[in-house]
């Protein structure tokens, strides 16, 4: 799965359909990529910027959602 979108619609059924332990929650806060700051700096695949989600979620938050997704895969690998 190497889309942003699609990592972010998973992890939300995920943590909506999953009792996530506290360990996993906190690797989910720290996995979130840091959007804000500069905002002439744009983080994330370009598609994200050309366009508005018409899903209920902004761009940034997308891109935030994939990269803790990927960070909870991240961890689950290692440790298991």
């Amino acid at each position: 799965i190497v889309r942003a979108e699609y990592q972010s619609k998973l992890l939300h059924k995920m943590t909506t359909s999953f009792s996530l332990t506290p360990k996993e929650l906190t690797i989910l806060k720290r996995g979130r990529n840091a959007g804000g700051g500069s905002s002439t700096r744009k983080r994330g695949p370009k598609r994200l910027h050309s366009k508005k989600s018409d899903g209920g979620s902004s761009d940034a938050s997308i891109y935030q959602d994939s990269t803790a997704f990927e960070a909870l895969i991240g961890y689950t690998y290692i440790t298991d």
